[in-house]
């Protein structure tokens, strides 16, 4: 999970971003040919208030002068049908292969934004901004997800053992290895750089204290400086651990610090 804070002085914004991924191992006997399908639900946003002296207990966790939270939640789901072959081998080995021959991804994202009663019109226009950006980079999913998939769709793997059974079991192993290698590369195509472009909406907003650049201009320009930040490889890295958050100003100044 990726936590991010945004900051409104004299109160503290924070928004969340991660991105959860299931297989589904179908072990089918199938002779089609290879296909990958993206069904990309459209996004769910919820817009919850609280009483900041009497929080929810399903409200994220603030942190010393927060005021508000933003949650994003990237989620999939994917379904890998395989053509499975098995063999015994003359040294009394068995040998079980699984072919991809279909990769099925279902897509969601969820925000909910809380925000405290008495909110006012900036920190609620700052916030939408953050909906917008997480709305915005969703839009590319499917073509992301499906870039991901066909990184495994075709592929083969295999697993050899002293009987059929672990020669089974090394195989699934191997098959939840392609999983995890969609996952990773769904991650840092659709989450990374939209946890970026959130960040450098905050440089550019000042966390929302700034009148100008309005939020849409603000997006903009938060986009265009990740994609060319991404071109340059320049941008900086998220690692899967890390919790990088901010704390409230000291004379209008930004200092990022972690919170692990």
């Amino acid at each position: 999970m990726i936590l991010r804070a945004i900051r409104t002085p004299p109160a503290l914004l924070r928004t969340t971003a991660a991105a959860l991924c299931s297989l589904a191992l179908l072990a089918l006997a199938r002779p089609a040919a290879a296909e990958v399908k993206v069904d990309k639900k459209p996004p769910v946003v919820e817009h919850k208030t609280f009483d900041p002296a009497n929080k929810p207990k399903e409200m994220p966790e603030l942190h010393g002068n927060e005021l508000a939270v933003t949650t994003s939640q990237y989620d999939c789901v994917m379904g890998v049908s395989t053509e499975m072959t098995q063999r015994l081998l003359p040294n009394n080995h068995a040998l079980v292969a699984y072919s991809v021959r279909r990769v099925t991804v279902t897509l969601s994202l969820k925000i909910t934004v809380w925000l405290p009663d008495n909110a006012s019109e900036r920190i609620k226009a700052h916030e939408e901004g953050h909906r917008e950006i997480a709305e915005r980079g969703y839009a590319r999913g499917d073509e992301l997800a499906r870039k991901a998939a066909n990184r495994i769709d075709g592929r083969r793997v295999v697993g050899d053992a002293e009987n059929p059974d672990k020669a089974e079991q090394i195989a699934n192993g191997k098959v939840k290895g392609l999983s995890e290698e969609f996952t990773k590369a769904y991650r840092e195509a659709q989450v990374i750089p939209v946890t970026r472009v959130q960040d450098l909406y905050d440089e550019i907003t000042a966390h929302g204290t700034k009148a100008e650049p309005e939020v849409k201009t603000a997006i903009d320009m938060a986009f265009a400086k990740q994609a060319e930040e991404a071109k340059r490889g320049t941008g900086k890295p998220i690692t899967g651990s890390a919790r990088p958050a901010t704390r409230p100003s000291t004379a209008g100044t930004t200092r990022p610090a972690p919170r692990r």
